[in-house]
């Protein structure tokens, strides 16, 4: 179980990591004149999302009666 545990948080490092890299250059290719805002954007939606997560775990593991570990799945 530890095993798929460390393995699950490699694949997702790795993949974040790529995301991190890749991301700016896929922006400055397809919106070469518009880099600043376009960034800008992605960078205040991923802040917003997180955020959000944040938010809704508390009322998810006690309102709806799922515990920390329903509020995690979902």
């Amino acid at each position: 179980m530890t095993l798929f545990l460390f393995s699950g948080t490699l694949l997702v490092g790795v993949g974040i990591a790529i995301g991190n890299v890749l991301l700016p250059v896929v922006v400055k290719d397809k919106f070469p004149q518009k880099f600043g805002l376009m960034t800008s954007i992605y960078s205040t939606s991923m802040g917003l999302f997180a955020s959000l997560a944040s938010g809704i775990s508390i009322p998810l593991a006690n309102d709806l009666n799922l515990g920390w570990q329903g509020a995690l799945i979902v």
